[in-house]
């Protein structure tokens, strides 16, 4: 599971695991330290979704979040500023290529091209599954956050795996040999109507001869 901090640098980034609204005592099982991290939410705690600010009441256990310390709320062990990630609920578009997919067991990897990071989707028998996906693909799949997990909730193919391997010169070349190739059958198709056009002018000259 990644947490997005964006381009700040987060002293904790993880997954909520309990928060007590009265003291204010929070529990984060953190990504960077690989273990839980308990510090404090009081009143002078900027708290963030996104770019907006919101209070301690969106702060719910299964949040993704990244924390910030000054030196002076480090010592108190007090947040200056959480920022939340992901709530469960929230839905995350995904672009990029399928690495791995598991039919059975209903799990999808995708390397997501923003980040350039493997997320883990999983769909189960009410997802439509397109019949021509598999691994190399290049998709767009928009998955919700349960929590624990990624569920997704539309899968798209954008391209099979030759054309999604392609480099920028290479999908530029490929679609230049696409466009010479419509332009001959376009001028193919010009000269035997002109040819037609020749031939009927010369049957047209010989009967007028014979008359």
């Amino acid at each position: 599971m990644h947490v997005e901090s964006g381009s700040r640098s987060a002293d904790a980034s993880g997954q909520i695991v309990s928060f007590n609204r009265k003291t204010g005592d929070m529990v984060v099982q953190d990504q960077l330290a690989g273990s839980a991290v308990k510090f404090r939410v009081d009143p002078q705690t900027t708290i963030k979704h996104g770019d907006a600010k919101t209070t301690a009441s969106a702060l719910r256990p299964g949040s993704l979040i990244a924390v910030k310390f000054s030196p002076r709320s480090r010592s108190t062990g007090t947040a200056e500023e959480v920022s939340i990630i992901a709530a469960p609920g929230t839905s995350f578009t995904y672009f990029g290529r399928v690495t791995h997919i598991d039919l059975r067991s209903g799990l999808l990897a995708i390397e997501n091209q923003a980040d350039g990071k493997v997320y883990d989707v999983h769909f189960d028998s009410s997802t439509r599954i397109p019949q021509n996906l598999t691994v190399g693909s290049q998709v767009t799949a928009v998955a919700m956050f349960r929590g624990n997990d990624y569920v997704a909730q539309s899968i798209e193919v954008n391209s099979g795996p030759d054309r999604a391997a392609m480099s920028e010169a290479e999908e530029n070349a490929a679609a230049t040999a696409d466009q010479d190739q419509a332009n001959g059958k376009h001028q193919k198709k010009a000269r035997s109507k002109d040819d037609r056009s020749k031939s009927n002018s010369k049957d047209r000259d010989k009967d007028d001869d014979q008359q």
